[in-house]
This record gives C-alpha cells, structure tokens and sequence, in this order.
C-alpha cells in the first residue's frame, strides 16, 4: 500500500522545472513500469544483434521500435522523461550509451538532425578512444579501423541527404574523370546510406563496448520546422535494434505534423487543375491525407509502444495511487483537501459539495506544472503570516493570466479591480461566445483554456463584491437578465441579436443601468413585435394601465422606481412595472452614493434625494426600427412627457425618508459585506435562474389579478431563491421547500422560518434593502421579520395576510367584472344598433359610437353612419366575435369572484371587512398597488 502513495512535498522543492523524481514523487508509476518493461525487451533485442549478411532480403529487415511518451502540455513528459532516462543510467549502465535529449528547440535551424545524432555518437567514441589510447586499454585496432572505415562511408553519403548538401549534387557531372573517381563513389554511398549508418553504429559500440544507443527526443512536435524532418529520420534511420528511440510529444500535435507535411507534398497548381478540370471531389484529396497519416503514425509511433501520460485525476479514479501533499512543516492533507482550501481562499463555500466537487475535478485534470503552481501557491499562504485573501486571490489570478489573454481581447481588466468589473465579464462572455452557456463563470465547457479563464474572472469578482455590493445587482442585470432576453426571442443564432441589442442598449458603456434596462425593453418589445407577439413581457414584467399608474399622482411617482415605458413609432406608448427595473433603480442608487459620498447635513440629504429621485424616474424610450414589423400594433394612450417635472420639490416628505433609510441600509451593507464573502458568480447565478422560474409559474397563476399582489410574490419569488441557494452553499435545511410551483408566499413563510439569524446574510441585507421593503405587502413583511418566532402575534399576522390577500383580489375582481360588463353593454348597444342601421339609417338616433376595447385589447371602437357600408359590417363582426369573447371572460371572472368569496366568508365570516389598522406610507401605497389591475 505503501508504494501507491504519492507524496509532493513542497518543503523540499516548488516543482517549478522538470527534473528526475524520485518513487514517492512519481505520478505516472504504472506508466513507468511499462517503459521499464519496454526498455527491458528492446536492451534484450539489442545483445542478440548481428550486422546481416551480405544478401538483399536480410539487409531489408528494418525495425520501428520507438518508445513514445504522450501527454498535453504542462502533463509532467520531460519530468518522466528524465526520470526513466535516470533508472536506464541505474540499470543499463553497463550496456545502453545515453545521448543527450535532443529538443528541436535548442537545434541550429540549419543543424539536421541526422547530422547531429551522428556527431553526439562520433564524439562518444572519439572520446573513448582518446581515453583508451592514454590508459593502453583493450580497444583492438581492429575495431578502431572498421570503425573509422565505417565513418567514412557514412560521411560520403551525407551530402545526398536533403538539407545537407548543396541544392545540386550533380552539377559538376560534366567531368569525366570526376564521374568516374568520385562521383559514381558517392552514389553508391547514398545508396547504401541507410546500410552505412546500421554498419556505422554497429562499430561504435563495438568500440565503446555496449550493446545499444538510447535516443531521446522531447517535444519534437513543438517545432513547427523541425518536427517532421525528425519524424522522418527516425522513420528512414534510425531503424536498427541498436538504436532505442524514446520520443515525448502530444499526439495530436504529431498528427497535425504528419497531416502538414502531406498537404505540402501536393502543391496548390495540382490540387486546383485536378478539382477544376479533372472534376476530382476536393473530399478524395482528404481522405488521402487522413489515410496517409493513419499509415504514418502506426508505422513510425507503433500503438504498442505508445505510453500515454494520465493527469492527477486519471490517477485517481482508477485507483493506481492516492496523492498527498505536504504544504509545510505543519501541514500534510490530501491533494482534494488541498484544493478545497484554495476555493475557500478565493471565496467559495466547501459545504457546496456539487460545486466544491465540480471544481476539483476540473483542477485535478488540469496539466501536473498547473496544479504544482496552484499547490505552491497554496504552500505559500497557509500559515497566519500570509493569510491575506486578497493577494492570494490576486496570485491564484495571474497563474491563468494567459488563459484570460488567449480568451479575451482586453486581459488586463479582467485581472485587476474594476468598479465595472460585470461590464468585463460580459464583454468576455460576448468575445468568447458563450453567454448562454457560461454566465455562471463555472469549469463546465469542453476548452480548458475557457474553464480556466472563467474560474479566474469568478475569483476576481468575488474579492471585489466584498467591498462593492452593487456588483450584485449590476451583474444580475448585465448578465443574467441579458441571457434570458435573448432566450426570449426563440431564435437559433443570437449573435446578431445580442450585438444588436448590446449596442443599442449601451449595456458595456459605463452609464447607469437604469437607462439601459429601459432600452433593452424598447429593443425586446420591436422584436417581440415582428415576431407577431405585441403583448409579450419576460417574467417578472407586467404592462400596465398608464391613465389608471398616473390617477393618484402622489403614490404614482413612486411606481416610477419599478416603471418604465417604449414609445413606437407613432408615439403610443407602453408602461411596464419590472423587478428589473427596481434591480437597476437598486445598483445605481448604490453605486453613486458611493461616488458622491454620504455625509450628515440637510444639503447632503437633498443631494442624495435627488440622486435618487432622477434614477428612479419615469422615462419612455423610443423602440427602434430595425426590425420589419408584422403585426399592425396601436395603442391609445395620452402623450406623455418623458421626464418628471417635480424632481427638484424640496417638501417630498417621503423621498426624503426613503433616501434616509437608504443611506442607512447602505452604511449597514458596508459592515455586512465585510464578514459576507462567498458571493461568487455562480451563486448569484443560481439565484436569479431560480427567481426567473420561478416567476414564470407565478405568471401562469390566475389569482393574481392586481400588480400589489403579482409584484409581491416577485419579491417573495427573489427573496426565497435567495435564501434556497444560499443554505445550498452551507447545508440542506431539514424540510425547506424547493419547488417553486405552489404558493410562492406560503413557499417563503415556510422556509424562513426554519433559520436562524444569522444563517443567511445576504438574504437579511436584501430584506432590509428600504426599496424592496417599499413593494412587499407590510403585513407579509411582518411576518418574514418574526420569522424566527412561532408565537400568537405572528399566527394572528398570517390570518390577516392571508385575509388581506383574499379581500384585495376579490375587490380587484370585481372592479375587473364592472370593466367587462360595459364592454359587454356598449357590445351589445352597438349590435343593436346595427339591427337598426339595416334597415332605415335616417331613422337611427346616435349617429356615432366611440368607446375603448378594454381591457381586451387595446384601442377604440369608432363607428359613424357615414361610413361605407362595407366598413361598418366589417366592424360589426368584429364586435360579435368579440361579445362571445367578453362573455366567456365575464363567465369566467365571476366563477373565480364565487370561490374566493365562498372562502371568504367560510373562513372570515362577512365580507364587510375593514383591512387592517396599518396607517403608514408602505400600507397605503401596497394599497395603491394592489388597486392597479394586470392588464
């Protein structure tokens, strides 16, 4: 057991270069007993080697016996490489001569290779021999004559090599005597070359007294110019049993050396007169190539020689070791606890174990030099003295920076502490073009050097949220909110799309989100219209009523903070209430009083008011004309002037304790934010998909007939995702609900009350967030404050929420019915008057009718006697396939009035209710909200 143990011991060595490991080091430990095995048998093969007869059928047995290491890069190939070369040196000593490691890299680029092997083993001997000559050692002349006869038979064939010599080895052929002496010479050395060289390292060894030559290659197919010519000398050359080719590379790389060399060998003229006018498929040439490599790499890099490097984790599952660490003289754990204490250092919580999980395995599949510099890094802050996250964060950074640098076009902002760090992070989701897909900045893609990339940029998001909290909203906005816009558009390729929209939206300018928020919705809404869908929102969007928003003007301007508009193109415009809107009216507020500062003073207080006022404001804004619209879309509204005209009012009592409570709720996030940590882009992630789902199913409730209500369980649908995914990161909460399709209210109530103050921070600072608060029901809010009690006055809280919920949608119900029932009547009256118009059109009293389709579609009926006759009938029929459709919905709204009143008064008693004796602004303004009726 003692030998499967790997143990990297960081007090000795970082592992920052290649360098022969010894046993309780190597990872490879099985790869290494077959190369062992391999040398094994070839070192066997090579005592039993005889030069071969003179007869051609012999001298035509060639081997191909190369030993080849494989792995990607960073995968510890020269490490092994010099480790197994060390235990040949051990073990072979008195038979193998070890050249040095050929590395294409350090050659000359005009240096062959065959030259340079031949000259390595020429100076081992000549050494040899000038050691022998002073000791009068046993080396017989004999041998050192067939040697030297053999040298120079090999030398005379060299020129003949391409590369090697001159460009024209027949140029001085037109002498006779030259032919005759030297020339026919040399050819019949070029000839027999390949003999020479076998015959040449025969003799060698024979002088040196050993049996075999080991040659090293390392990474020869990193070398795009040298790769191949050494391919090529191992498959021509270096054939004989004599010789023990070890080779380390990436064969894919291989591959695609192979494949270059055989594209080249056809030339560009051939390939275009055989596709164009011998009218060959351009597939044939493929094929060719693919055969042609397939038959290269069996014959040079035989299957059975092939040693494939495993990464940490490969090691791992299958058992072969179990690898350990010693970060200092205190500290030995196992490699995945090691690098649970990094997620930790860079913010993630281990209690996630699908997450923590996730991100080891990713780790322990990185290449071995990676995980060395993330263990040494580790090894470098795990005692008290360097326990800073930031700068361990900072570090953890900078090991990926390359992979960040191959990914995005602009790094450096991406490394470094940006105020508009989400502006970053979604540009690099645009540049690599995995928005839809990586919005978490989680290792789940198929390109390691992306899952690299998006772990780093998540860490240095997380360091900076500590500090800045409007990251939080700033990042559900231009992100999360960002992909699922572009989902909704039900397309196939989005990348136009998301151009289109980024740039008309300006969501990666450094402007307030506000704004952009409200473009993004201008720019869906003309999208959503040419694909014939004029009156769809995003979950957790509404279309209101602007005549019925504005009735109240002093609770209407504060529906400002979650409205905004789209103005078409024949100025009619839509007003939309949003829990993304109050997301973006949250950061912006955040993140400029954090520019302008907060100080105690009256002035200080109206500037922070204003501040807050002008981000909240009503603003419509104008949808473009890119798109060509297929639906013919109206809506009469009255025009309406896009900004507010009392926002410098100094008397606003209540803007000005709205900013209060705000500045105080901000001073509290700072001292929060500093114990918060944990809040990774993942998280928040999970928390705005849960929220988005959830508000689907709360789109297809019915019973939610007014925007009060409706917003409210956005709220509650927010707050719950919250606190789920958040007790995700520390531990399943015995019975917490995580379906998200019942009652989103009693889903929440239940859930909060099974923590404890304390076990979710980020839900607690969200909840006292005084712009959240504005839009929960005050009596729902009561509760979820006690929701740590279980006493009298918190049931007595319930029963009254849930009273309220029920009186307030039967009278919205009602109001609802009382619309349907005059459509019906001006319905009705108009048919009867078309009764009338057929037969004597000078005897009708009421020469004109006028009245709005609402609430089932938008727009007017107008009818005048002095129409055309065809016109009027084409109206008329519309107004009869309309009655049936008000009738259905007055059926339908006084079954749902019937069941909630039959509820009512079973539980409640009478239904002559007064509410509940709550007399302060939230009240009367949910009040207000819950008078507004869903569209």
């Amino acid at each position: 057991m003692e030998n499967n143990r790997i143990f990297f011991d960081f007090r000795q060595t970082d592992y920052s270069d290649a360098a022969v490991c010894n046993d309780s080091e190597l990872v490879n430990k099985v790869q290494m007993e077959k190369m062992m095995e391999l040398i094994e048998e070839q070192v066997q093969k090579s005592k039993n080697f005889k030069l071969p007869e003179s007869n051609k059928i012999e001298k035509q047995q060639h081997v191909h016996n190369t030993i080849s290491i494989f792995g990607n890069r960073g995968a510890g190939k020269t490490t092994f490489l010099q480790t197994s070369l060390y235990l040949i040196s051990q073990k072979y000593e008195k038979d193998a001569v070890l050249l040095k490691v050929l590395d294409p890299s350090l050659l000359d680029c005009k240096q062959h290779p065959f030259i340079s092997i031949i000259a390595s083993i020429h100076e081992l001997v000549e050494e040899c021999i000038n050691k022998d000559y002073l000791n009068r050692g046993n080396i017989s002349k004999t041998d050192k004559d067939k040697y030297d006869s053999s040298y120079k038979k090999l030398l005379k064939g060299l020129p003949f090599i391409d590369g090697v010599g001159s460009a024209n080895s027949y140029q001085d052929w037109d002498d006779d005597l030259y032919v005759s002496m030297q020339g026919m010479e040399k050819a019949e050395a070029s000839n027999n070359l390949i003999d020479n060289f076998i015959e040449y390292v025969y003799d060698a060894l024979k002088v040196l007294n050993k049996k075999c030559f080991i040659i090293p290659f390392d990474d020869i197919d990193t070398n795009i110019n040298k790769g191949f010519e050494i391919l090529e000398v191992i498959r021509k050359y270096l054939i004989t049993e004599q010789i023990i080719t070890i080779l380390t590379g990436d064969l894919d790389l291989y591959s695609k050396l192979v494949r270059k060399a055989s594209w080249e060998s056809f030339s560009k003229d051939f390939l275009e007169k055989e596709c164009n006018y011998s009218k060959r498929n351009p597939d044939e040439f493929s094929h060719m190539i693919n055969h042609l490599e397939n038959q290269y790499l069996l014959k040079v890099l035989k299957p059975e020689y092939r040693i494939h490097l495993k990464t940490i984790r490969e090691v791992i599952e299958s058992g072969e070791s179990i690898i350990g660490v010693y970060i200092n003289d205190y500290s030995f754990a196992d490699i995945s606890v090691c690098y649970q204490y990094i997620l930790d250092k860079i913010g993630f919580k281990t209690e996630n174990i699908r997450v923590t999980n996730q991100i080891i395995y990713f780790w322990e599949g990185l290449s071995i030099r990676t995980q060395m510099r993330l263990l040494k890094l580790l090894s470098n802050y795990h005692d008290e003295r360097h326990n800073d996250k930031n700068n361990f964060t900072h570090e953890f950074i900078n090991i990926f920076w390359n992979d960040i640098k191959q990914k995005s076009l602009n790094a450096k902002s991406l490394v470094n502490d940006d105020k508009y760090y989400p502006v970053e992070m979604m540009k690099f989701l645009i540049d690599t073009k995995s928005l839809s897909d990586c919005s978490d900045f989680m290792p789940h893609t198929n390109d390691d050097i992306l899952n690299k990339a998006l772990l780093a940029i998540s860490a240095q998001f997380t360091k900076q949220v500590n500090k800045s909290g409007f990251m939080i909203f700033d990042y559900w906005v231009r992100v999360c909110y960002m992909k699922y816009v572009l989902e909704s558009f039900k397309v196939d390729d989005t990348t136009n799309i998301l151009d289109e929209i980024v740039k008309f939206s300006s969501v990666l300018e450094h402007d307030d989100i506000t704004k952009c928020i409200g473009l993004v919705e201008a720019y869906s809404r003309s999208k959503y219209k040419s694909q014939s869908l004029p009156y769809k929102t995003m979950p957790g969007t509404m279309i209101i009523d602007e005549n019925v928003a504005r009735n109240n003007n002093s609770f209407g301007k504060y529906l400002d903070l979650i409205s905004h508009g789209t103005i078409d193109q024949s100025n009619n415009l839509i007003r939309y209430v949003s829990i993304y809107k109050l997301f973006a009216v949250i950061r912006d507020c955040l993140f400029n009083s954090l520019k302008y500062g907060i100080r105690e003073g009256l002035n200080k207080r109206r500037n922070n008011t204003l501040i807050i006022k002008k981000i909240a404001q009503f603003r419509g804004y104008l949808e473009p004309t890119i798109f060509e619209t297929k639906y013919n879309y109206s809506y009469d509204s009255e025009k309406y002037n896009l900004l507010n005209d009392d926002l410098l009012r100094d008397d606003d009592v209540i803007w000005d304790s709205i900013t209060c409570n705000f500045i105080e709720w901000k001073k509290d996030s700072l001292k929060i934010f500093s114990s918060l940590g944990n809040v990774t882009p993942q998280l928040l992630n999970r928390i705005f998909t849960r929220t988005y789902f959830t508000m689907i199913n709360i789109d297809k409730d019915s019973s939610y007939v007014n925007i009060g209500q409706k917003f409210n369980a956005y709220i509650i649908a927010f707050l719950n995702s919250v606190l789920v995914e958040w007790s995700f990161e520390k531990s399943q909460i015995k019975g917490l609900i995580i379906d998200n399709s019942g009652s989103i209210e009693y889903t929440f109530k239940n859930n909060i009350s099974l923590i404890k103050e304390g076990d979710c921070v980020l839900l607690e600072w969200l909840i006292n967030c005084p712009l959240i608060k504005l839009f929960i029901d005050p009596v729902y809010y009561l509760i979820i404050k006690k929701y740590n009690r279980l006493d009298d006055e918190r049931n007595k809280l319930v029963e009254l929420f849930t009273k309220r919920t029920f009186y307030y949608r039967i009278h919205t119900l009602h109001e609802k019915l009382d619309i349907y029932n005059k459509l019906s009547d001006n319905l009705m009256n108009i048919l009867n008057w078309s009764e009338l118009f057929q037969f004597n059109r000078k005897e009708i009293g009421q020469q004109q009718w006028l009245f709005s389709l609402e609430p089932l579609e938008d727009g007017i009926m107008y009818l005048d006697v002095n129409m055309s006759n065809n016109l009027i009938f084409q109206k008329i029929d519309k107004m009869s396939v309309m009655l049936e459709q008000v009738g259905l919905s007055i059926y339908n709204i006084k079954q749902e009035i019937e069941s909630a009143e039959s509820y009512f008064s079973k539980r409640f008693g009478n239904m002559k209710y007064e509410l509940d004796d709550i007399d302060d602004f939230n009240n009367n303004f949910y009040k207000y909200l819950c008078s507004i009726k869903i569209r």
